[in-house]
Parts: structure tokens; sequence; C-alpha cells
């Protein structure tokens, strides 16, 4: 059997870099907050990429509970288009997750 080729985009080279003490505690606990090991944070900050905090377990919950509205909607939407009219009780609650989305923007 062949050997099995090199991933070319191994991350294969070392490069050490002197700081403070100070800026390794911050960038450690900066790296810590966006889930990353310090390489990966710096590697990133160095190509200006934006390094976001993972959402916590309460955005994840309100994630997946706007996911499953929109696939409802979505559903809805299918059949009302399938049958070319629109009840007057789907467009209420249109109108209510409107005006909940409106409000969920200004927080």
């Amino acid at each position: 059997m062949a050997r099995p080729r090199k991933n070319d985009n191994a991350l294969s080279v070392r490069k050490e870099i002197r700081m403070h003490p100070d800026e390794l505690n911050l960038f450690t606990a900066k790296a810590k907050r966006a889930g990353l090991s310090v390489s990966e944070f710096l590697r990133r900050a160095g190509k200006n990429v934006e390094i976001k905090a993972p959402p916590s377990g309460a955005d994840l919950e309100e994630v997946r509970a706007l996911n499953k509205i929109g696939i409802n909607i979505n559903q809805a939407v299918r059949k009302l288009n399938s049958m070319n009219k629109l009840d007057p009780s789907f467009a209420a609650s249109l109108a209510r997750l409107n005006a909940y989305l409106d409000k969920a923007e200004g927080i």
C-alpha cells in the first residue's frame, strides 16, 4: 500500500515570538473567551479576521426556536402558494411574528 500524502495545508512552520507576560495573559484570556487556542487566535488576529465569542447556551436555544418557527412558516407559505390564497389568521400570525422580530432587533 502506498504511503499517504502529507497535507499541504498542515501547520508545520513554528515561529517563536517575544511578548510581555501581561500581553500573553491578555491574548490567552481573549482566546479562551472566543473558544480558540492562543495560536489560532493570533493567526486570525494577524489576518484581520473578525473573532467572535461563541454564542451562549441561551442564544443557541433562541436560534433553535427561531429556526423551528422559520421552518413552519416556510411550510405554510409553500402550502398557501400552492392554493393561491392567504388565510386571515395566518396573516395575523405573520404580523405578530414581525412585531416580535422588530422588538428582538432593538435588544
